[in-house]
């Protein structure tokens, strides 16, 4: 989901996990939409700016299968609005894993996840 979100809507890896679902608005028209207001680890984009970035359909279906199937089964209920899209280390007990963070001051968040296999 991660490299989905980066790729298909080029994101910034720091944007994708800032992500919140009530970010994505899925029944905007023509194609859905991502509202990119801020990073995972700043108050604003790092261009300060705020943006809407259409939704391709390949994205919406992976979103869809996520937020119905994946994102429920790894955290077991359905997201909420202010859930991540891509949950945080600490929400998916990935320290009991005996999965570290990237470095010391990384955030356990995305990189995280997908690094040790979860995403």
């Amino acid at each position: 989901m991660l490299y989905g979100l980066a790729g298909l809507a080029g994101l910034r890896i720091g944007e994708v996990a800032g992500l919140r679902w009530r970010h994505y608005d899925a029944a905007s028209e023509p194609l859905g939409r991502l509202v990119i207001a801020h990073s995972h680890d700043r108050e604003t984009t790092k261009t300060g700016r705020i943006r809407q970035v259409p939704v391709h359909p390949t994205l919406a279906a992976l979103l869809a299968g996520w937020k119905l199937r994946g994102w429920a089964e790894l955290i077991g209920r359905h997201p909420l609005p202010d859930d991540l899209i891509i949950p945080s280390a600490r929400e998916i007990g990935v320290e009991a894993a005996g999965i570290e963070p990237a470095s010391e001051s990384a955030p356990p968040r995305a990189t995280t996840c997908v690094s040790g296999g979860l995403v």
